[in-house]
């Protein structure tokens, strides 16, 4: 693997040298009452989307994933594989110019499950935080597509697994411990 997020987005996503920013997010879910809820915050653009941001220099998508989810929303989280790439195009007036963000989106899994009843320490990055329902995603015209697109890479690797599985790391991958 690669040790800089933009090294690994050049080779998987494009195979040009980067020139676009790069952004790696996290799928993050809960299960509530047989309901699957995937994590997502409320921007300055007054859109939903992943947690998760820029790697600092020589930092994995892994490790910075890791950081920004840890500093976004003080849950401590495991990083499994990257499910999805693509690109995020951002628009005025939130920039002079359209901007094209290229976006690594990889599954995660809370260290500690009883972390998602605790409640989510939100940083000044973000305006709310909310689980949301998987189901629901498709009828929210604030979440970009990308980001659903991700969602459910995620949920489709984690049904294909077999009931009670242990992951990695010591964690069931289906169940109520997400």
């Amino acid at each position: 693997m690669q040790p800089v997020l933009a090294l690994h987005l050049e080779e998987t996503l494009i195979g040009n040298q980067v020139s676009s920013p790069t952004s790696v997010k996290g799928v993050l879910f809960r299960k509530i009452n047989g309901s699957v809820e995937v994590l997502l915050l409320r921007n300055d653009r007054n859109e939903w989307e992943l947690p998760g941001g820029r790697a600092e220099a020589y930092e994995t998508p892994e490790a910075c994933l890791s950081r920004e989810i840890r500093e976004e929303t003080g849950l401590v989280v495991e990083v499994d594989s990257c499910i999805h790439n693509g690109v995020l195009t951002i628009l005025p007036p939130h920039t002079p110019s359209a901007t094209d963000v290229l976006i690594s989106a990889y599954g995660c899994y809370l260290k500690n499950p009883a972390d998602t009843n605790a409640g989510i320490a939100l940083s000044d990055e973000h305006k709310a935080a909310a689980w949301i329902r998987v189901d629901d995603l498709a009828g929210l015209s604030d979440v970009p597509e990308i980001y659903k697109a991700a969602v459910l890479s995620w949920k489709r690797k984690i049904d294909q697994q077999p009931q009670g599985i242990e992951s990695s790391h010591n964690q069931p991958r289906r169940g109520d411990r997400w």
